[in-house]
């Protein structure tokens, strides 16, 4: 994904008070994400195309972005409205208490398929009809040869065993997916596969568009002021457990 160049029309554009409300009136029936959502930092920005989630090495948080636009081409009936930006705002969740934006990747190839692997995985935790068709779903469509309900480590072992190219890989049924650098011919990193549900970034667009969206929105950080790689993994780590160990508690006690 290339990330959108400065400046960015933010006219129009919801303020955070005004997407912690839709989160809120959304997820007050899933009080276990609404608590997940509590706890990053979240935003409208139009310089990502759908959402994403990344881990901020400058402030040492995570981030939760939407396209407004993106957010806004959901709304097709109140009822839809509401379930597909909750299965939206649920797989950016899971992607981050999954530890998705911190696992080792090895090479750009490698990358692209572990995300569509993540994908499929976390896909089949969420009600299909919450989530919009341009997601990746296994035992449909292109994964239709793919088994439901299981991990990402098993779906990236499925995608590695077909044939490829080093920058693309054949489907069974003949359809060819290619990284997103193949596809723009624009060098940007290694995204989903068809479709887009959301944005998956290298290291080198995670950091140029943390500056970007921290300066967007006001937030004070020192560039030259950063935790080593090791801290960075660490500090995400804890807070991806910490996140995943409230929603434990919440959910305990409001069971019992």
């Amino acid at each position: 994904m290339e990330v959108e160049e400065t400046p960015v029309d933010y006219s129009n554009v919801p303020s955070v008070g005004e997407l912690q409300s839709i989160v809120c009136s959304i997820l007050i029936s899933e009080p276990l994400y609404l608590y997940a959502f509590s706890r990053v930092r979240k935003y409208f920005s139009r310089r990502i195309p759908t959402a994403c989630v990344y881990w901020d090495k400058f402030v040492g948080d995570y981030v939760i972005l939407f396209n407004p636009e993106f957010f806004d081409e959901l709304k097709k009936s109140e009822t839809l409205n509401k379930r597909l930006r909750s299965g939206i705002m649920k797989h950016e969740i899971l992607h981050m208490i999954l530890g998705h934006t911190q696992s080792p990747r090895t090479t750009a190839f490698n990358a692209f398929m572990w995300n569509i692997a993540f994908d499929l995985s976390i896909n089949t935790m969420i009600d299909r009809e919450s989530l919009p068709d341009c997601g990746v779903f296994p035992g449909e469509g292109d994964y239709s040869f793919l088994e439901k309900d299981k991990s990402s480590n098993y779906y990236f072992d499925a995608l590695k065993r077909l044939p490829s190219d080093g920058q693309s890989f054949t489907l069974p049924n003949g359809a060819k997916q290619e990284m997103p650098s193949v596809r723009s011919g624009n060098g940007a990193g290694s995204g989903s596969s068809s479709g887009k549900l959301d944005e998956h970034l290298t290291s080198e667009e995670i950091d140029k568009l943390s500056k970007q969206v921290n300066s967007d929105n006001g937030v004070d950080f020192d560039e030259n002021n950063v935790a080593g790689e090791s801290e960075q993994e660490r500090q995400k780590e804890e807070t991806s457990e910490s996140i995943a160990q409230g929603m434990k508690n919440a959910k305990d006690a409001i069971e019992h």
